[in-house]
């Protein structure tokens, strides 16, 4: 019985060393040492499979890995083809000079579009450094080697403008682009009609800013004209109700005349300073309203975002000569001395302008929604103007305030043609 197992397990062995790894040994009933042996060799058989298998997969795999990349390289190089055909064809319509020179300057590779008036062909330049090019202004020379230096010791495009050189006509703009750590592509345009163009623009637009200053001066003196005539007008005339109705009309006229002497005497003509425009505004409005003056002090508060479009500073405008001077007149009676805050606040969406003062309020038991006067109409109308809606509070003193949004820039369109 032993012999047949000894045989069995010599069977079992050949069969695994030809290459047979599902042969399986059969474990005798009887537990010795020999059926250790049985059971190791299949414990063995196994493993040996699954790892057969594995590699088997990986084998399959790697193949199919090998097949895509085969695939992978026709396609990229057929691509690469391509694009060296597109890159080709790119290169022959693009209309810049382009030289591509090593650290010391001398010239490596160039492209020149066809029909321009080099006086030397670009082939015989190739391996001739900057000076061995006399067609190149001394001047130019010095400014490319410094712009050659610079590009390649901080890894950065210069720019530079000069002469045509080389027989090249007008003016050329160069960007200096470093290759590497010692070369560079220099790329040339020709900019002449861009500068004359530009020229021509920067006139027009200094003759604009001319006109438009002489505008804004003569709004100015027309509004100091009728503001003049009425106070002629006005001549001897005590009526209280009167004199009031010409002081407020004088006042609103100031205000608007203001605006305009603010962007008459401004760099900017399209905003105006908010913060400097009040405080002239509120010292005229003290000075007309001369029984305050002295008693009632002004401080002005606005942030460094407040510069204000003339539609927007306009309409504040009017409305801080309307609440100072209802302040004036009514906040501050007799001899009370006091104080009137203007606040111009940016927000998240636009601007919030208040203007507070400590005199003695609003009467107890005032409705405001029922004021009808017309300086808080107009506010009111003003304040809408201004896409916000105006509050009015009352004890301590009186505060005015508004938020409104910022102004929407409009899309720039192109203009219509001419007929």
């Amino acid at each position: 019985m032993t012999d047949a197992r000894v045989d069995a397990i010599i069977e079992l062995l050949v069969r695994l060393a030809g290459g047979d790894l599902t042969a399986r040994g059969v474990p005798s009933p009887a537990s010795d040492g020999l059926d250790a042996v049985v059971v190791g060799l299949n414990m063995l058989a196994e493993e040996l499979g699954a790892r057969v298998e594995a590699l088997q997969a990986s084998e399959a795999e790697l193949r199919a890995l090998n097949e895509e990349l085969d695939a992978r390289v026709r396609m990229r190089a057929l691509a690469l083809s391509r694009s060296e055909a597109r890159s080709a064809a790119l290169l022959a319509a693009i209309p810049f000079v382009l030289f591509r020179l090593d650290h010391e300057g001398r010239v490596l590779d160039s492209h020149v579009p066809g029909g321009a008036p080099l006086s030397s062909p670009p082939a015989d330049l190739v391996g001739k450094t900057l000076e061995d090019i006399p067609s190149i202004d001394p001047a130019v020379r010095a400014r490319l080697r410094v712009a050659i230096d610079q590009a390649l010791a901080t890894s950065a495009p210069q720019r530079l403008e000069a002469p045509g050189q080389g027989g090249l006509p007008g003016i050329w703009e160069t960007l200096v682009v470093p290759v590497g750590q010692r070369e560079v592509m220099c790329v040339s345009r020709d900019v002449t009609q861009e500068r004359e163009a530009a020229a021509r623009i920067e006139a027009a637009l200094r003759e604009k800013e001319a006109l438009l200053r002489e505008i804004h001066h003569r709004v100015k003196n027309n509004l100091q004209v009728v503001s003049s005539m009425m106070r002629l007008q006005l001549g001897g005339r005590t009526d209280p109700e009167l004199v009031v109705f010409v002081t407020e009309s004088q006042a609103r006229i100031a205000a608007l005349a203001l605006v305009h002497e603010h962007l008459y005497r401004s760099d900017d003509l399209s905003q105006v300073g908010f913060g400097a425009y009040v405080q002239t505004l509120a010292a005229n409005l003290l000075k007309a309203y001369g029984a305050a003056e002295g008693r009632v002090a002004v401080s002005v508060e606005a942030g460094g975002d407040s510069q204000l479009p003339i539609d927007q500073a306009i309409p504040c405008g009017l409305i801080v000569t309307e609440a100072i001077s209802n302040s004036l007149k009514h906040g501050f009676p007799g001899e009370r001395h006091g104080h009137i805050s203007i606040e111009l606040a940016s927000t998240s969406e636009g601007h919030r302008l208040t203007v507070r003062d400590d005199g003695v309020g609003l009467p107890p038991g005032l409705e405001v929604h029922r004021l009808r006067s017309l300086g808080l109409k107009l506010m009111h109308q003003l304040g809408r103007q201004l896409g916000g809606t105006l509050e009015l509070r009352g004890a301590p003193g009186t505060e005015i305030s508004l938020a409104f949004p910022r102004p929407e820039i409009a899309p720039m369109t192109a203009p219509a043609p001419r007929s």
